[in-house]
């Protein structure tokens, strides 16, 4: 568990860290890189309140194998493109 919430911590902090690296590779203007983080943003603050319907659906065992192997296979997909 240690492990799976480090990656997530980490995943969030990457994006305000790469928002310059962005800019320079897709040519666009710090207000569209904002509107990125604002959306990665936004997809968090909704899957909160999800969360506590999907508790109540599945056990916590599930969820989290479940949101780990999203996050590799997200990762992963990342990592190839």
């Amino acid at each position: 568990m240690i492990v799976g919430c480090f990656f997530s911590t980490l995943n969030q902090t990457l994006l305000n860290v790469a928002l310059s690296d962005l800019m320079e590779i897709f040519n666009v203007t710090a207000n569209k890189i904002q509107w990125l983080a604002t959306g990665f943003m936004l997809v968090n603050g909704v899957l909160v309140p999800l969360t506590a319907y999907l508790m109540k659906r599945f056990s916590t065992r599930q969820l989290f194998i479940a949101s780990m192997l999203f996050l590799l296979i997200g990762s992963i997909i990342s990592l190839t493109t």
